[in-house]
């Protein structure tokens, strides 16, 4: 059970135009299901899930439990989350989860995360996720037919951004080494599994960075903000679904330092 796809089932309850809180809406019923192979197997599915639970998710909680009820045909993942702004972030900004449908379709290649999804679709079973913070808890449901429409639709996107992405990096590669101050140049632009990284050369040492490097951070987030040609970078990369470091190396002593932007972080910096 990869992060992935954890992160995926957690966006795609949040991208649906039409989720609902539970508390003002009852999910779709289908109890006529048949319990054909499609179903045994989204059973299957779903009981490896659950006997690998509790299951860390990082700043994000943990997964508690998945379960399908085969009566109301409902998969329902319960996520207990570790604090008040997490919940309020997961469970209260709409506009979020719809941006974040974009950042999906990159894992529809890992085929038993796709399988999943697409077990769920098939079996015509709606899909619940119930976030927990001590005493509150609120459920979002999403139906059959919105998860089938949300795979599908975010594969041309992830594709396009792909493509965009290789166009990006073939333009850097082609200007590089490039001097970017005098003690620091962009030396090379590389895929690193789900991170895109942007290799700094100094020629100093890194000793105010090592101490703090909220200010560095802080000075590439405006770059990002002001330069309209980074701030389309940055939606590419955000697109693709990959996060971002910058990478800073001393080349008098090799030690480095890593300023690292999540996917999150991406799509926070260029909301619209």
């Amino acid at each position: 059970m990869s992060h992935r796809l954890l992160a995926l089932i957690t966006l795609i309850c949040l991208t649906i135009a039409s989720i609902c809180f539970s508390c003002g809406t009852k999910p779709a019923e289908n109890p006529s299901a048949e319990h054909g192979a499609t179903y045994f197997r989204l059973r299957k599915e779903v009981k490896k899930i659950n006997d690998e639970c509790p299951i860390p998710l990082g700043a994000a909680g943990k997964i508690s439990s998945m379960k399908l009820n085969a009566d109301s045909n409902i998969v329902i993942m319960t996520v207990d989350m570790p604090g008040q702004q997490a919940f309020d972030l997961m469970t209260g900004d709409r506009n979020l989860g719809k941006r974040l449908v974009n950042d999906l379709a990159g894992d529809l290649d890992m085929e038993s995360e796709s399988d999943l999804f697409r077990l769920i679709a098939e079996n015509g079973t709606s899909f619940t996720i119930t976030y927990r913070y001590r005493h509150n808890s609120r459920s979002l449901t999403i139906t059959p037919a919105e998860l089938d429409s949300a795979i599908n639709s975010t594969a041309d996107t992830r594709t396009r951004a792909a493509t965009s992405l290789q166009y990006m990096l073939d333009n850097y590669r082609t200007n590089l080494p490039l001097k970017i101050s005098d003690k620091i140049s962009l030396t090379d632009v590389m895929e690193h599994g789900d991170t895109l990284v942007f290799q700094y050369t100094v020629a100093d040492r890194l000793t105010e960075m090592e101490r703090d490097s909220d200010p560095l951070k802080d000075r590439l987030i405006h770059t990002m903000l002001t330069d309209p040609g980074l701030h389309a970078d940055i939606e590419t990369i955000r697109d693709t679904g990959k996060s971002l470091t910058y990478r800073y190396t001393s080349s008098f002593s090799g030690r480095h330092i890593d300023i690292i932007f999540s996917n999150d972080e991406l799509h926070y910096l260029t909301r619209k």
